[in-house]
């Protein structure tokens, strides 16, 4: 089944993109413009509504401790 990858910043859509890896750059090049030199981000997967997956980014800055970016990527199934 073919999918449609959904940027979220918090709970609204900024843009949509039809492979994963073109989501995860856009979301993570968005996030860290702004960030300082040594600002780390990951992936977290999560489970989604009707088996799909929800991947949620993380960062970690000068503090060292992981915390939520509130931003995210959503599988969506593209149906015909």
């Amino acid at each position: 089944m073919d999918h449609t990858y959904v940027a979220m910043s918090g709970e609204h859509p900024t843009s949509a993109y039809t492979d994963l890896n073109s989501a995860q750059k856009a979301v993570v090049d968005q996030h860290t413009q702004y960030m300082p030199d040594g600002y780390e981000t990951e992936w977290q997967e999560e489970p989604g509504f009707d088996d799909t997956r929800v991947w949620q980014l993380r960062g970690r800055g000068l503090g060292r401790r992981w915390s939520k970016a509130y931003r995210s990527i959503v599988e969506v199934p593209n149906r015909t």
